[in-house]
């Protein structure tokens, strides 16, 4: 059974994993929908990973994701940039190629799902309703076999909202809708009657409310796969997260540090052999826990490229992100370009930090200054990389956007 699912440690080309005629969109509109983050700036900033996607797939990216000063970085880093993506500036750039790759019969893999209402919604790749499906908190039961899910009850939102509903405490709660929640937004992990309260007026606007046991998670994963249509999936590699304030992602790691247990990937080939069941195409990221017993449970399915995959397909290009140990984190800085690269080019040739996407403010076109970078600080140890990039956040007068 295991070998339905293999283990590639590589990412394949993205026009083996979405197929050929497929356009890759990133995003595929301006407005928030729901429960996703609405920073432009952050977004337009993580488009750059797909500029470092392996394959040829056509796919469109922010301008100021690829200008050459951005373009500059990578190649010091050894890390490819395609520079000839189809770039936006703005919305009307953005429809105008997507509008354009329509035009040419190709169809729209889109990282997040194009609703219903969407004029490119005929075109999409995943029809709406899957896409919505598997990104909503509730498909861990359907995805995810008995044995490795929390135990987990669905109410309705306005019943959990009035107080109709008194979930254990502690609990996870988490908003369970058709539009995309990220980097665990729509979460609360309450241990407390009061941040159940507090959790009510977050969700005041939730559909519906995912009820989980609270699970003391000791370290938390997160596997990447490829659904590669016809029923085909495969496992591309696993990252170890970072979770702040009990339920918030703050990067990952990458390294010999990352050990899953067998169980944990033999949960991961359970849960990537349902999502391609389903018809889905595209990359999958399943994050799992750790308790103390060394058992695991699955919590969470994001049927889209995360925030750790591109470190994944960029290590045929960089060995050593396998060797030694990698701190991934985004920052914004409130330097100037000059001033930042400064800091970060001689980083960058000394191997302690590679870029993974990056945006340049030349282009910040109604966006707030200031660069913004996702990268990855190396060290022989956890503790040095850890200590690499402290040091560089301080040094750029970074926040973490």
């Amino acid at each position: 059974m295991d070998n339905e699912v293999p283990i590639l440690g590589r990412v394949p080309p993205f026009e083996e994993i979405y197929g050929e005629g497929v356009y890759v969109s990133p995003r595929i509109s301006f407005v928030s929908r729901g429960w996703a983050r609405g920073d432009r700036s952050y977004a337009d900033m993580l488009s750059g990973r797909f500029a470092t996607a392996p394959g040829d797939a056509p796919r469109l990216v922010a301008a100021a994701a690829v200008t050459p000063a951005v373009a500059r970085w990578f190649r010091l880093a050894g890390l490819p940039l395609r520079e000839d993506c189809d770039q936006f500036a703005d919305e009307a750039q953005h429809e105008m190629h997507l509008r354009s790759a329509i035009g040419r019969g190709w169809r729209i893999a889109s990282q997040f799902p194009i609703y219903e209402d969407h004029w490119a919604a005929p075109h999409a790749l995943n029809p709406a309703d899957l896409h919505c499906r598997l990104g909503d908190k509730r498909s861990i039961s359907e995805l995810v076999p008995e044995a490795f899910r929390p135990h987990r009850s669905v109410v309705e939102g306005p019943d959990f909202v009035a107080g109709k509903v008194q979930p254990p405490i502690p609990c996870a709660l988490k908003v369970s809708s058709r539009f995309s929640a990220t980097g665990g937004h729509g979460v609360c992990i309450c241990l407390t009657p009061d941040e159940v309260d507090a959790a009510r007026l977050e969700f005041k606007t939730a559909e519906r409310v995912v009820i989980e046991e609270h699970l003391p998670f000791v370290r938390t994963f997160c596997f990447h796969g490829a659904m590669m249509g016809g029923g085909r999936a495969a496992l591309l590699g696993v990252t170890e997260q970072i979770i702040v304030n009990r339920s918030r992602y703050s990067g990952g790691w990458h390294g010999p540090g990352v050990d899953p247990s067998a169980e944990a990937w033999r949960a991961a080939r359970e849960v990537m052999r349902r999502v391609a069941a389903t018809g889905f195409r595209g990359i999958i990221g399943l994050d799992l826990g750790v308790l103390p017993d060394g058992s695991v449970r699955a919590f969470d399915v994001n049927p889209r490229v995360n925030a750790s995959t591109s470190g994944l397909w960029l290590q045929s290009f960089r060995p050593d992100l396998n060797t030694r140990h990698g701190r991934i984190q985004a920052w914004r800085s409130s330097l100037s370009w000059e001033a930042v690269g400064a800091i970060i080019e001689p980083e960058i040739k000394a191997g302690r930090w590679m870029p993974l996407s990056v945006r340049d403010p030349a282009l910040n076109i109604g966006q707030g200054p200031g660069p913004m970078m996702a990268g990855v600080a190396l060290g022989a140890t956890r503790e040095e990389a850890l200590a690499v990039g402290a040091e560089l956040r301080e040094r750029l007068s970074a926040d973490i956007p």
